[in-house]
């Protein structure tokens, strides 16, 4: 019910469905086919909501800043790669995503592959905190899944507030393991973390 509403509101509210499932495949209990299944009333009203949405003629088209995922689904995906770099590393760092849209050729693509960049580095230090720790498995899956929608458009500060509950979850942990678990990471891994948490609580 909560979900309908939502989604009658706006469509941000797809953001949500990014946690549902992030919960449903890492923290809910029993087989996988079990705990999807969990979703089954949310994806009722999901696709009803959707079905209703192009029925009614909901949506944009036609445009290069908004892409229909359902209409234009191979732009769409095309988009993906450009914008969700941006949208992950507006969120981690204090650079805006917007800044992505005053650079033409060249200065995008470096735009692009520093974000690219930024974003692996930061994959390499959390993989130990992924591997071995479930509810960041859960922060960080819905964080990139609540993302994707959002690649609809260009990317914009203004779209990372469904992002950031997963970002916010994400970084809590980062900080959590550095502060009471550093006997877990090597040397190196220990250092790097210790290097990417200060730097995380700067910027946040």
């Amino acid at each position: 019910l909560t979900l309908g509403v939502a989604l009658l509101a706006g469509e941000t509210a797809l953001s949500v469905t990014a946690y549902l499932f992030a919960y449903a495949l890492w923290l809910e209990k029993g087989t996988i086919g079990q705990r999807m299944l969990t979703l089954a009333p949310c994806a009722a009203v999901g696709l009803t909501w959707l079905v209703a949405y192009g029925l009614l003629g909901f949506g944009a088209g036609g445009s290069e800043l908004m892409i229909s995922p359902l209409s234009e689904p191979l732009r769409f995906v095309a988009a993906i790669g450009q914008r969700l770099p941006l949208l992950l590393h507006g969120q981690l760092t204090p650079v805006m995503p917007d800044l992505g849209a005053l650079f033409t050729g060249t200065a995008s693509l470096i735009f692009l592959l520093v974000a690219v960049i930024a974003l692996t580095l930061f994959t390499i230090v959390i993989l130990p905190l992924l591997r071995k720790d479930p509810l960041a498995r859960f922060w960080a899956t819905a964080t990139v899944v609540a993302a994707l929608p959002l690649c609809a458009t260009f990317p914009s500060d203004r779209l990372l507030f469904g992002i950031g509950i997963g970002g916010m979850g994400l970084v809590a942990q980062l900080i959590a393991r550095w502060s009471e678990s550093p006997e877990l990471e090597d040397f190196w891994s220990r250092r790097s973390l210790r290097f990417v948490t200060a730097l995380l609580i700067i910027f946040h």
